[in-house]
């Protein structure tokens, strides 16, 4: 897919390569899935990507970053970790500690992806690397169905989608704004965080009222003040 386009809102910074079953009435009719019974699927993640939307929230819970990852662009992201594959926001249990949960857990395990690299359509997708893909759900046990008798998705599934689709709207309003600070060269190293980039203060200070005006155009001067007042 386009690297300016999010080509999914998974967000499963360790996990991308993980196969997804994009639903459909004609193969999931009568299939549902279970509820994860906690966290653990965020255990692993020491990152959890964040959206504009998300940071008067976030900012109570933890600090603010950018990741870029290989030739991918920078992505605002909360630390929830400071060991490879272990995030301290989900204890044993698999409770999660914080506050704030991040939205790109709360539809966990769908997703919305772009049908193809040539098709920027989005479908509706589901995660069962933790085996939560029911053939035939058992409402007794709380688990739910995709569709309906008449193939429309459920009430849940439907609340689901206009979750995920507010939030990729979210996701490219917030691409945009990390690339606005990326273009002003205002994301520099994080000392210490391996990996991790900080807004540049003493850059942003020095930036013209052209420069600024850019910036606040593209909602990416409350995203630098943000991460600066998260450290």
């Amino acid at each position: 897919p386009d690297p300016g386009y999010p080509p999914h809102f998974s967000y499963r910074l360790e996990t991308m390569a993980t196969p997804l079953i994009p639903l459909s009435t004609a193969h999931h009719r009568t299939q549902g899935w279970a509820r994860p019974s906690g966290c653990q699927f965020a255990a692993a993640d020491t990152v959890a990507p964040l959206l504009l939307a998300e940071l008067p929230a976030a900012l109570a819970e933890f600090p603010v970053a950018f990741l870029r990852q290989a030739q991918r662009k920078p992505q605002l992201v909360a630390i929830t970790g400071l060991q490879p594959r272990q995030s301290l926001m989900v204890d044993a249990a698999g409770r999660w500690l914080a506050g704030y949960m991040p939205a790109c857990y709360r539809a966990w395990p769908f997703t919305l992806n772009r049908v193809s690299a040539e098709d920027a359509r989005m479908a509706l997708c589901f995660n069962n690397r933790d085996g939560l893909l029911r053939q035939q759900p058992d409402a007794a046990k709380g688990e739910q169905r995709f569709f309906d008798d008449d193939g429309k998705p459920t009430p849940v599934t439907d609340k689901l989608v206009q979750f995920l689709q507010t939030s990729v709207t979210n996701a490219l309003q917030t691409q945009a704004a990390v690339d606005a600070l990326d273009a002003e060269g205002l994301l520099a190293p994080w000392p210490g965080l391996d990996g991790l980039l900080r807004v540049d203060e003493t850059g942003l200070a020095k930036l013209d009222a052209p420069q600024l005006q850019a910036l606040r155009d593209a909602n990416a001067l409350p995203l630098a003040y943000a991460q600066l007042l998260s450290m």
